[in-house]
């Protein structure tokens, strides 16, 4: 198998059911039908049998096992959602799994995102009139994550079971899914994930903490974050007030998936909920002091917003916290983390 065709054509895959279509534009359209049709004969002829050095299973529990939200709002919600998966026929995913917040039942009102990884069979990956269906079905859903959270960033993600059998931990990482559920099935099941020797050697081994960090010093060089923008506007760096919080959101998100990051970088990984412990134990504790500032910023959001909140004006109360120079303490917080004796000997940086 081309481990490079691959992995573009799964890159094609999401990006194809998660990005919106304008219905009324026909060269869209178009593009769709070729695009799919692209996509569902490569997956054709790709080779279904596994070729792999570890395989990793994890159980997903059904929804027998799960109650929809903690609140009146995002139990509708959800209930809304997978009542629309379920509308599917059933041979076309595989999986609907929801994890984040949502998945291990500590959302944050009107903060947490509705996070979503669709694993389509190997039947609809290779039909393009599915692909296109699923598209529509995608959108729909999509547009339902607003209610929850009027800042969402991202959504749903979409692997196909090919995907499975040449896994690779940038398509979501396995310890993501162990407090996840299964919103098809009742019951749960049972997930392999297959790594190939190819992509998961340690020389192919990205550190993304140390990525984490290098992003926030272009932004401070370049005097803006460059990523998920609003209404074509970047967050400027140490911006307090405006029309930023989509952005400062996107932000802060980067740096609460830091102690996670660290730990998976030095062969620790573990569930994003439990990473903040696990990781101060291991920080120094000026950095520990700055992620926990974090970490209540986003928990006051449900007391003082929650969903009455107005995008895209930053509160000023979360300027006053967040203080004036928040970029560089978040550089330095990083810095000194992964200067750690056990960063630099378990990575060799």
């Amino acid at each position: 198998m081309n481990n490079d065709l691959q992995l573009s054509t799964h890159n094609l895959l999401n990006h194809f059911l998660t990005t919106p279509t304008l219905a009324v534009n026909r060269l869209e359209d178009y593009q769709d039908q070729c695009i799919s049709s692209c996509i569902a004969a490569t997956y054709s002829h790709l080779e279904s049998t596994k070729s792999s050095t570890q395989e990793v299973h994890i159980g997903i529990p059904g929804t027998d096992a799960f109650s929809h939200g903690t609140c009146q709002r995002s139990a509708a919600v959800l209930k809304a959602i997978q009542d629309e998966i379920k509308l599917l026929p059933a041979d076309y995913l595989k999986a609907a799994i929801l994890h984040g917040s949502y998945g291990d039942r500590t959302p944050v009102a009107g903060w947490s995102d509705v996070d979503l990884l669709w694993i389509l069979t190997r039947k609809a990956s290779c039909n393009a009139r599915i692909l296109r269906q699923l598209k529509r079905c995608i959108e729909g859903v999509q547009s339902r994550f607003i209610e929850l959270d009027c800042l969402q960033h991202h959504g749903i993600q979409v692997l196909s079971e090919f995907d499975l059998d040449f896994y690779r931990t940038r398509y979501m990482p396995p310890e993501a899914l162990t407090k996840a559920v299964d919103l098809m099935r009742e019951e749960g099941q049972s997930l392999e994930l297959a790594f190939h020797s190819v992509t998961e050697t340690p020389e192919h081994k990205t550190l993304t903490a140390t990525r984490t960090l290098n992003r926030l010093k272009d932004a401070r060089d370049c005097g803006e974050l460059q990523s998920h923008a609003r209404n074509h506007s970047y967050l400027p760096l140490n911006a307090t007030a405006g029309e930023y919080m989509y952005q400062l959101k996107y932000f802060i998100s980067v740096n609460l998936l830091f102690p996670s990051q660290f730990l998976a970088d030095i062969n620790r990984a573990c569930h994003k909920k439990d990473s903040f412990t696990r990781a101060y134990e291991l920080f120094p504790p000026a950095a520990v002091e700055w992620f926990r500032k974090l970490e209540q910023i986003r928990l006051e959001w449900a007391e003082r917003e929650a969903y009455i909140y107005q995008p895209n004006q930053i509160p000023a109360w979360l300027g006053e916290k967040l203080g004036s120079l928040y970029f560089e303490q978040a550089i330095n917080a990083m810095t000194q983390a992964l200067d750690s004796p056990i960063y630099q000997q378990e990575t060799g940086h």
